[in-house]
């Protein structure tokens, strides 16, 4: 069998790579550890069992050829007795103790003497004290070669601790004996154990039908058929029965007489031994092989699992995709770069259209500033008040201010049209091409802040406000011309004149224009526009500065981020390249893979081959 477990372990070992890639270490490791175990196994236990006074302990004496375990009429086993060999004798004795605090009970052991043996392997448990069982190590040849015998109390006595002490007994068993009477029928209690105790443990057992020399042959035949179709109506399992007698055994010990050794039927018995052991080693085998060949049907099932993952991945399709995400990027790319595209015509479009609806607006609002709206500023008697300069200048500030406010917005109406269409384009590009996605935003952004920050910029280096509030300073400089003109005045004043003085001089001759004839008014307000029309006009210019310089940045500004965006597009295009040669890689990985992965296979189903056939050489010997 050895030769047999190491070719297993050979076959495992094979596998072990495989179990680690696939996640079946730990199937592996119970494996391994099952096959070291039986490997390191050098002994077989046999266990002989039965109701008292059946001639169990007179049986084990035969097979050892030497008086181990206690015979006589009137004892009865009442311990275990586990015998093996060992170069010197030596009986260790297992017993139990209850612990101080009465809570629970230990196992101990003594060594004892030789001649004490009887004292705690039969009697009543009164007697035997609490005696578990007995090691019992002794030089003896049937045992050098790993063979263990177990001898156990009856099962049918009235102690029930013989029978705990027998089911106890069961598990360390690789074989059972069971042992019965020629002059006693089968009773329903043997039945029983070999039903309920025996059968489940799945291991090989025969019957031996002892005492069978005190009877015929034929009576021994019918005997032996009766026993064996009871177990098999009874418990459901075949077994096999053989006819021995103990004391014939003993006898051809003693004496070697063949007749005596043919009447005690041994052979039959050791053969049985034989098949017991070659019987148990086809059951490691056959356990080990039903147990792999589990272990590797699920690595194989891991395989092909990774198998069918790689080819549901069409990495050529992948590249594919990635190659018209590409076209459309240029397509896209060219659009924004050209600037005869659809695209680019119709924010052009938008821009011009914009600068002409400002330019209109302001040039008819320039045009009514010098003309009815001025009038108007003038023909209010504000006009004709002591501060009438300021106010005249104030309410042209604000004219100027408000039409700026209104071109202010007209422009930046144009600016958020512009980034709703580029929006929108870019949006409806994404819907298509997701690869690009969240570029755009990153360029729009910047642009509704850049125009912002322009604007600013540009209001405040370009706004006609000061301008206009320069007319205001030179009043406050010169306020005596100015107001003398505005109140139709033509006689300069002295240089040391204060403000003030000027002022209030002004206002004291406001009751003396009062008497001037309606053409020497018109005079003086034809003499006025001639003093403020040029100056509106100068701040108009500077006005219309402002809106070609806001446009021409806003033109700019859209063509800036265009740029950036069809570069943003181009590092797209350039990402997607490196994805689809990452495709051709990984479709060339995957067909490696595939084929890694069918090698594998390959080398599941030869290990599978392997186990089946192991053990089955008939040039090897087992």
């Amino acid at each position: 069998m050895r030769t047999v477990l190491n070719q297993f372990s050979s076959i495992l070992e094979t596998s072990k790579d495989l179990a680690q890639r696939y996640g079946k270490s730990s199937e592996y490791e119970i494996l391994d550890k099952f096959l070291t175990e039986e490997k390191n196994k050098s002994e077989f236990v046999l266990l002989f069992c039965g109701e008292f006074k059946r001639g169990k302990s007179s049986l084990v004496n035969s097979l050892l050829g030497e008086n181990i375990c206690p015979v006589a009429d009137g004892i009865t086993t009442s311990a275990v007795s586990i015998i093996r060999y060992g170069k010197d004798s030596k009986i260790v004795r297992y017993f139990t103790v209850l612990d101080e605090n009465e809570d629970r009970i230990s196992v101990l052991n003594e060594e004892i003497a030789v001649e004490q043996m009887g004292d705690y392997v039969s009697g009543t448990s009164v007697s035997i004290g609490n005696t578990m069982y007995l090691e019992i190590e002794i030089p003896n040849d049937a045992l050098s070669e790993g063979l263990v015998l177990i001898d156990t109390p009856g099962i049918g006595s009235l102690d029930p601790r013989h029978l705990f002490l027998t089911q106890q007994a069961l598990p360390k068993a690789d074989a059972v004996f069971f042992v019965t009477d020629a002059y006693e029928p089968m009773l329903t209690t043997e039945l029983d154990f070999i039903r309920d105790k025996i059968c489940p443990t799945e291991k090989p057992f025969g019957v031996l039908l002892n005492k069978s020399d005190m009877i015929s042959r034929d009576e021994t035949n019918r005997l032996k058929s009766d026993v064996e179709d009871k177990i098999f109506s009874y418990c459901g399992q075949e077994v096999h029965c053989i006819p021995v007698s103990a004391v014939q055994w003993e006898e051809f010990n003693s004496t070697g007489s063949e007749r005596r050794k043919t009447n005690s039927n041994c052979e039959a018995v050791m053969s049985a031994i034989d098949s017991f052991k070659l019987h148990r080693n086809q059951i490691v085998e056959n356990c080990f092989r039903f147990r792999f060949i589990e272990f590797i049907s699920s690595l194989k099932s891991k395989i092909q699992e990774s198998a069918d993952d790689l080819a549901s991945k069409d990495y050529s399709q992948v590249a594919r995709k990635y190659e018209a995400e590409i076209e459309d990027l240029k397509k896209l790319r060219d659009a924004i770069l050209n600037e005869d595209s659809e695209f680019r015509t119709r924010i052009n479009s938008i821009i011009m259209a914009s600068q002409e609806k400002v330019f209109k607006f302001f040039t008819r609002e320039s045009v009514l500033l010098s003309t009815d709206k001025l009038d108007e500023i003038l023909q209010n008697p504000r006009a004709s008040n002591e501060d009438g300069g300021k106010y005249v200048v104030s309410q042209i500030n604000a004219e100027i201010r408000n039409i700026g406010n209104k071109i202010d917005r007209q422009i930046n109406n144009a600016i958020s049209e512009v980034l709703n269409e580029l929006s929108q384009y870019i949006e409806d590009f994404q819907q298509q091409n997701k690869t690009f996605k969240g570029r755009i935003d990153g360029g729009i952004l910047p642009v509704s802040h850049s125009f912002s920050e322009n604007f600013i910029n540009m209001a405040r280096q370009t706004l006609p406000f000061t301008g206009i509030m320069a007319i205001g300073s030179t009043v406050s400089a010169t306020g005596i011309s100015i107001g003398a003109g505005l109140l139709g005045i033509t006689v300069a004043l002295p240089a040391v004149v204060s403000i003030a003085g000027a002022v209030g001089i002004a206002a004291g001759l406001f009751y003396v224009v009062q008497s001037i004839k309606g053409t020497k008014k018109n005079e003086a307000l034809v003499s006025i526009r001639r003093q403020v029309t040029p100056r509106i006009n100068i701040t108009m210019n500077e006005l219309r500065s402002y809106i070609q310089n806001r446009y021409g940045a806003f033109s700019k500004e859209v063509v800036r981020v265009l740029k950036k965006t069809a570069a943003d597009m181009l590092d797209s295009m350039q990402e997607l390249q490196k994805q689809i040669q990452e495709c051709a890689q990984n479709e060339k990985d995957k067909t490696i893979a595939l084929k890694k992965c069918e090698d594998q296979i390959k080398m599941i189903n030869n290990l599978e081959t392997q186990i089946k056939i192991a053990g089955t050489n008939p040039f090897i010997r087992p």
